[in-house]
Formats: C-alpha cells, structure tokens, sequence
C-alpha cells in the first residue's frame, strides 16, 4: 500500500511485535488515519516478519494477507474494504514453509502465494493458489536444483498476467 479504494485509501503492516496485522483507513487523502482492531492471523505467535505479505485485490475489494508463523500452517486473512472488516482466517494445511512468504496477484485477480518448502534435504520454490479466500493445490515454481536455499524476494505482474518471482540462491 497504500491502495486508493474509491475516495478512500488503506495501509497495512505488521505490528512492532510483528504478531499483529493492522489496517489504517483514510478519507481525507493521507492526511489523517483511522486504525481497526488488528488481526491475528496466526494465533498470537511471533515473528511474522518475512513469513507474510499483503496484497489488494481489486476484483474483491479485499486486502489479503498470507502469514505462516513458525511451525505453524500457512494461512490467508482478508480485510474487506467495502464493510471495514476483517474476515475468518483460513488455513492451508500446509506447515513445510520457510522464509520469506509472498504474495502475487495477476490482473485477472488470480492470487499465487509464493514460498520456500524444504523437505528430505531438498529446497524448492512453490506455489499455491488462493481463489475466493480458499487454497487450492500446491505447485513447483522450476527454479534451482540440489539443496540451495532459494528464497523469493518478491512476485511482480506484467501487463499479460505472467508472475515473475525474483530470487536468490543462498
């Protein structure tokens, strides 16, 4: 963010605990900020600095995060700008997940989060879809082999809705 919502704009970030996921709404252009009660996507666990992201998805109105504490399942929560109200988290059942945790949307709306799963000695990037706040299946982003530790800086979207995820190779 900040993302403009009709006359209004949004924030989102974590907060200094970076347990907590909060939202500031504007109506007067940036020049004054009205926070809501923060979410806890997670369950009160701590340090979801590089395990979340959020997004705007203009096709909804929502502002969606994806956390994944520690040991913990990787998980969606959306703040719906239309009504000022967070949602019910939903979890993925997945818990093989590892620094850092990104989030992509393409033009069409379609949402892919972005994440480091390694398992039996093996780090691959993947990736799974989030469509109407529910996870569908995983997938392997083809990049890296062996046992590096590929770590995905970020996804960004072109004009014909590819996802490019640049990484590094640790």
């Amino acid at each position: 963010g900040p993302w403009h919502v009709g006359p209004n704009m949004y924030i989102t970030g974590l907060n200094q605990d970076f347990d907590d996921v909060n939202v500031a709404k504007s109506t007067d252009g940036g020049q004054t900020w009205t926070a809501f009660p923060n979410a806890d996507p997670d369950g009160g666990f701590e340090n979801m600095e590089e395990r979340s992201d959020a997004i705007f998805d203009p096709t909804t109105g929502e502002i969606r995060w994806i956390v994944a504490a520690p040991g913990f399942q990787l998980s969606t929560v959306a703040f719906d700008t239309a009504t000022d109200t967070w949602g019910a988290r939903v979890d993925s059942g997945i818990t093989t997940i590892f620094d850092p945790l990104r989030i992509g949307i393409r033009p069409s709306g379609a949402i892919r989060a972005i994440y480091s799963s390694f398992v039996a000695g093996i780090n691959k990037l993947k990736y799974i879809p989030i469509v109407g706040g529910v996870f569908g299946a995983p997938g392997f982003v083809d990049a890296g082999v062996g046992t590096e530790y590929l770590m995905a800086r970020g996804v960004i979207s072109d004009a014909s809705g590819t996802l490019w995820i640049p990484y590094r190779d640790v």
